[in-house]
């Protein structure tokens, strides 16, 4: 599903660049993509991406 409707980014794209680039905040995330860089109305979804995806991760190591 569209994260950033603005750039027309998904979930899937910014998990990706979470788990290759090791981003841990939006400001990260909005740097190595556009998401964020317009309306900024995903901010919340994107930080809520960010705490799942860290989460889940330490759960496993």
């Amino acid at each position: 599903p569209l994260v950033c409707y603005c750039f027309q980014i998904t979930r899937k794209e910014i998990e990706e660049l979470i788990e290759q680039y090791g981003l841990k905040t939006v400001d990260e995330v909005a740097t190595y993509s556009e998401a964020c860089n317009g309306c900024r109305t995903c901010y919340i979804d994107i930080e809520k991406i960010l705490a799942h995806y860290w989460t889940k991760k330490e759960k496993k190591d």
